[in-house]
């Protein structure tokens, strides 16, 4: 990771993304972001987060407003990268001998995701965690430590809501090497099946926040009519740079 002042986001295809993503040496990690409209809405708002994602190895783009803004405002194709297709690509094409550890929100998930896994994907060698419920990083990522032992994971899904995951990722980027950290969001809870995904004809609408909206309106209200349209104002800063190879 190096100091940057723009945000670099990759736009590549999911069969791309994937080639890069080999089998790290034991020294290196690499942090992986899936963006919305809400991550760069906050990071136009918060420098802190804005650091995170510009010092990110590989930003994409999962939400599909924010796809279709950015090709039509800087006038360039961009792919959409969603999460859980990354995921279940990923751990359907693991060999033997990769480890996944998922960092689940709740003990449902948790639950919920290990008989997916073992129903799905018998051959994974995986483990879960659930975090202690804190703000602070700092305490979540000792908690996260201890927990993981010496074991060494070759990837580690993040998935306890932005932008906590995404300052717990930084963390185990400085403390926990040779591996894949990608914070992944609700796409834990579509594999586990604790939060309905939205049907293919809504995602292809682009209306998948929609969607979501309506199945946690309280949660999402100023998460999506207050909040998120502050991305464009970090678009229309030249604060994005769009990488296509």
């Amino acid at each position: 990771m190096t100091n940057v002042k723009v945000i670099k986001i990759l736009s590549i295809s999911q069969t791309s993304v994937q080639s890069r993503m080999g089998v790290l040496s034991s020294n290196e990690s690499k942090v992986v972001h899936l963006l919305n409209t809400y991550n760069l809405a906050l990071a136009n708002s918060n420098s802190h987060y804005f650091s995170l994602l510009a010092k990110s190895d590989y930003n994409f783009v999962d939400g599909k407003l924010l796809q279709v803004s950015l090709s039509k405002l800087l006038r360039i194709n961009i792919f959409q990268i969603r999460g859980i297709d990354l995921m279940k690509s990923i751990l359907s094409t693991s060999p033997n001998g990769i480890v996944h550890l998922f960092i689940c929100p709740n003990n449902d998930n948790s639950f919920q995701l290990k008989k997916v896994i073992d129903q799905f994907y018998p051959r994974l060698e995986c483990d879960f965690l659930v975090p202690p419920f804190s703000d602070d990083i700092e305490v979540l990522n000792n908690e996260i430590l201890n927990k993981m032992s010496s074991r060494k994971f070759d990837y580690i899904w993040v998935g306890v809501g932005t932008p906590k995951q995404d300052f717990l990722a930084q963390e185990l980027y400085n403390t926990k090497k040779g591996a894949y950290i990608i914070c992944v969001g609700a796409a834990l809870d579509f594999l586990a099946g604790t939060k309905k995904e939205a049907p293919e004809v809504i995602q292809k609408m682009g209306l998948e926040w929609l969607f979501r909206f309506s199945q946690e309106p309280r949660r999402l209200f100023k998460r999506y009519f207050i909040k998120s349209w502050g991305f464009l104002l970090i678009i229309l800063r030249k604060k994005i740079v769009i990488e296509t190879q």
